[in-house]
């Protein structure tokens, strides 16, 4: 059964809030190596080595993180979508406004990807929304078998690729892509990066930007599913209020707890063989059931214990998801590009699971400073602005806590 929704700005789904800082500080962990190291090589099948990894460590990491934190970010998104739905509908501001609201992050995603990092995912989201937004009025049925469709289809394009890889092995490796990188190569990559000047940057940054949107189709199935999963468990309550529907949060568990087996076999597999080729299944398609897992558990937790000391943590990043997705790309440029700290290339496998700790304690004591004072997000608040034409204020105002289903938070 659907839940009543009136979203205001002033009152908020806490579990909401926590997840999407859970999920913001997880992408870092995810990314890190993508800003510190080069990675485009590993794309065409000639990768560096990070020295001083340990495979077992690294196939943990691979498990529990890789493609987990930007799934559960998009399932997010599609929540906050429904979200929107019911706000703008009531309005009747669906769909206008909202695919104003979306071509805007459209823009915002493409200044991050070309001006600052080539690893965005909001020009992304965004692109795929423009096709998930078509859904909101589909059936809790619909929803829950075409994402699952769309994110199994995801799977099977990922072990396609993962084979092929397998028997294409040394061939990869001599040269990349048969010997066709297009100048996405490890070593290119640390020139311009690791010393190289911002305009060599600007158009590696172009390069790979267009590079990487040949792989939308695939990962469009991804994001699309999650998206509709998202949707599907926001409708359902459970995001906001586990209890109220027992039957399916304890299905949804379960559904996490064998996406964390599978994660966690492969993860092993890595540890035991040393193969990274299966880190694309890991990514694609066996990270959808454990990003549910994830979001199921941190809103049972939520519940449990309102107020508690994750939230106290997590939620301020939540808040200002945006500005602090943004951030965490300017300080990690700013420290390892050749303009900034020039640290590209340079720390060792430990030493980028170091900085990222490092990050997310300043991520988190900015977030509170910000959301101590204001009700949004400087990035939050533009984008507001050019969607509905009103500032209004972004000064803090007391929130109530929400008592039922019926007060879900803004979504910016």
């Amino acid at each position: 059964m659907a839940m009543a929704i009136s979203p205001t700005l002033k009152n908020r789904i806490e579990s909401l809030d926590v997840l999407r800082g859970a999920a913001i500080l997880g992408i870092l962990l995810a990314n890190i190596f993508a800003f510190a190291w080069p990675q485009l090589g590993e794309m065409m099948g000639a990768g560096i080595p990070i020295p001083g990894m340990n495979d077992w460590v690294e196939g943990l990491r691979v498990a529990l993180v890789t493609g987990k934190f930007r799934g559960l970010f998009c399932l997010l998104f599609g929540a906050g979508m429904y979200l929107q739905f019911t706000k703008l509908e009531a309005r009747g501001g669906w769909p206008g406004t909202y695919i104003k609201r979306n071509l805007i992050l459209t823009g915002i995603g493409l200044i991050h990807a070309l001006l600052i990092w080539y690893g965005d995912i909001l020009f992304m989201y965004s692109m795929i929304a423009f096709g998930a937004m078509w859904f909101t009025r589909a059936s809790n049925k619909t929803l829950l078998i075409t994402g699952s469709a769309m994110i199994g289809a995801c799977f099977l394009c990922g072990a396609g690729i993962v084979g092929a890889m397998s028997a294409i092995g040394s061939d990869m490796g001599a040269g990349g892509a048969g010997g066709m990188d297009f100048g996405l190569n490890s070593q290119r990559e640390l020139a311009v990066f690791g010393a190289g000047t911002y305009l060599e940057q600007l158009q590696m940054r172009g390069m790979t930007f267009v590079f990487m949107l040949f792989n939308l189709p695939m990962i469009g199935l991804e994001l699309g599913g999650l998206m509709l999963i998202g949707m599907y468990l926001m409708r359902s309550g459970v995001l906001a209020k586990p209890s109220a529907n027992p039957t399916l949060t304890r299905n949804l568990m379960v559904v996490g707890g064998v996406g964390l087996l599978l994660n966690l076999l492969l993860g092993a597999s890595i540890g035991v063989t040393g193969n990274h080729d299966v880190d694309l299944l890991a990514e694609f398609g066996l990270n959808a059931p454990l990003c549910i897992g994830y979001a199921i558990f941190g809103a049972v937790m939520v519940e449990r214990n309102p107020g508690g000391m994750f939230s106290r943590l997590l939620a301020p990043v939540g808040k200002v998801a945006l500005t602090c997705y943004l951030l965490t790309s300017v300080i990690c440029t700013a420290a390892f590009y050749s303009w900034g700290g020039g640290l590209f290339g340079k720390l060792n496998y430990f030493g980028m699971l170091g900085f990222t700790i490092g990050v997310w304690v300043l991520l988190i004591g900015i977030a509170h400073l910000i959301t101590r004072r204001y009700s949004m997000g400087p990035v939050e608040f533009v984008w507001r602005r050019m969607t509905l034409g009103d500032f209004g204020s972004r000064h803090a105002q007391p929130e109530t806590r929400p008592e039922t289903l019926g007060l879900p938070p803004r979504m910016e």
